[in-house]
């Protein structure tokens, strides 16, 4: 969840914001703030049934470093943009092919802006003007300080690059590491993100797939997948809605934010603290197969052994020579 977070406000550092004309967002309420926007668009998707139940899904974390570094000055944090950002978010379309699915909107760009310029000693990017920290290796339960990158400008189309994030708008970077204008219909293409706004690539594996439009709920997907956030190829190969109440016969006739309830035959959302469990818990519970009947039980505290990152308070499951522990990982700010 600290990855995500940092993800999403890093994201914003990036670009050039534009404001609107909405409340300013305290810091310290962003993070609700964000939970909620994202539910508005995923409840309007018909991923969970209303918001309290998209709500409860999240883990009640904080990010101690950012935080620090957004109140002691070191990051500038623009609430407007914040505010204009996340009501953007909220309308987000439903269709996974389009811009704003697969963007962040430009109305998030510029939320947090770091002060410290290339060169200068950085332990996680949102420090830096650049939005890049070259952060050193090292465990966890350290602080090892990386440098500020240069500040660098969208790589251009036929430009060398390394991931898509480097490119410009409409291009995507290829498997040569060259930047490429995205792919028309029936162009070749590897990843969705290769493909044109409104198309996803379809058969891609070891060989290329291609770029194609996907269908909308109740018309018929030849190539089992479908548009909607919130819609699966059913058996009948037309799309169908796959959020909560839908019929199934297992996990695999619901979305990814949900079950198949094996007694209903109907899709549910994952089960919370103190529910029975089958595969996962969301929220501030971890789904313990080590007992009688698995249960949602709450998180680990530092020090306790673990197996996974999502069975720690911290999110921090760290290897250990007999046996993996759930640590506190080091405030580096």
């Amino acid at each position: 969840m600290l990855d995500e977070v940092r993800w999403f406000l890093v994201a914003a550092v990036l670009g050039i914001g534009c404001g609107d004309n909405l409340a300013p967002l305290a810091f310290d309420d962003f993070e609700l703030a964000r939970h909620a926007a994202v539910c508005e668009r995923l409840v309007r998707c018909g991923l969970y049934a209303d918001l309290a139940a998209c709500e409860a899904t999240f883990r009640s974390i904080t990010d101690p470093d950012l935080a620090a570094a957004v109140h002691d000055g070191v990051i500038a944090y623009d609430g407007g943009k914040a505010e204009a950002c996340l009501a953007a978010i909220a309308a987000q379309s439903c269709d996974v092919t389009s811009r704003e699915a697969r963007r962040l909107p430009p109305s998030c760009d510029h939320i947090l802006t770091g002060t410290h310029d290339a060169g200068e000693t950085c332990y996680f990017d949102a420090e830096c003007a650049s939005g890049d920290c070259a952060e050193a290796s090292c465990p966890r339960d350290m602080c090892c300080g990386g440098a500020c990158a240069p500040m660098r400008s969208p790589v251009a189309i036929d430009g060398a690059c390394e991931t898509t994030r480097d490119c410009v708008d409409q291009a995507f970077c290829g498997r040569d590491h060259v930047c490429h204008a995205l792919a028309a219909m029936g162009q070749a293409c590897d990843l969705d993100a290769d493909c044109a706004y409104g198309l996803a690539c379809i058969g891609a594996g070891i060989d290329p797939g291609t770029c194609r439009a996907l269908p909308a709920l109740g018309e018929a997907c030849p190539y089992l997948r479908c548009a909607d956030l919130g819609a699966l190829c059913g058996a009948s190969g037309i799309c169908v809605a796959a959020g909560p109440g839908a019929a199934c016969t297992s996990d695999a006739d619901c979305s990814t934010f949900g079950q198949c309830d094996p007694a209903m035959h109907v899709c549910t959302g994952f089960p919370t603290l103190g529910m029975p469990c089958i595969t996962r818990c969301v929220g501030d519970a971890w789904c313990n197969h080590a007992v009688g009947q698995p249960m949602c039980e709450a998180p680990l505290a530092p020090g306790s052994p673990c197996n996974t990152d999502d069975q720690c308070a911290t999110l921090v499951c760290e290897e250990g020579p007999i046996f993996d522990t759930c640590i506190a990982p080091a405030l580096c700010f």
